[in-house]
């Protein structure tokens, strides 16, 4: 039995290609999404013990974390785990990074929001989803910001949560 790692559009092209091959796995996100997949669809945020006993229990013989690239804590968990699983890491290719007075790249959000202030931005379009608003949480609560999030129950309630005004 296969894990996945998904709730992405590489979480999708993996079940569907274990569809393909007719391979059974489990297709494991964070919060409920639909699924359409043949593999057992299951939701929620793991621990690493949790997820080492989900492991055992279940008889997984792969771990595929094809997850969001700034799910940073779920990388680092299943990273850690202590059994003898193979993980793999399916991520989407990014493009060619450009060259341009206009464009800055960072590599923490610290960072970035350090890039903001000594920049004097006020305002702040955020296309990194809803796991971001609590990260750049420090530079909105400040300044006005708008952050696209999917348009579902689970988001709203994240950036809710988050103290993001509505």
């Amino acid at each position: 039995m296969i894990l996945v790692f998904g709730g992405t559009t590489e979480g999708k092209q993996i079940a569907s290609f274990l569809d393909e091959v007719n391979t059974p796995y489990y297709y494991s996100t964070k919060t409920e999404v639909p699924f359409s997949g043949r593999g057992i669809s299951i939701y929620g945020a793991l621990t690493k013990i949790e997820l080492e006993v989900f492991c055992r229990e279940n008889n997984i013989k792969c771990i595929i974390n094809a997850s969001h690239p700034f799910a940073e804590q779920l990388h680092k968990m299943v990273a850690s785990i202590e059994i003898q699983v193979p993980i793999i890491r399916y991520e989407r290719l990014f493009t060619k990074r450009i060259a341009h007075q206009l464009i800055t790249y960072v590599n923490t959000y610290e960072e970035a929001i350090s890039f903001f202030q000594k920049g004097r931005f006020q305002s702040l379009l955020a296309l990194s989803g809803v796991q971001t608003i609590e990260k750049l949480a420090s530079f909105w609560k400040a300044n006005k910001s708008w952050f696209r999030i999917l348009d579902r129950e689970s988001s709203r309630l994240i950036a809710q949560e988050s103290g993001f005004p509505s």
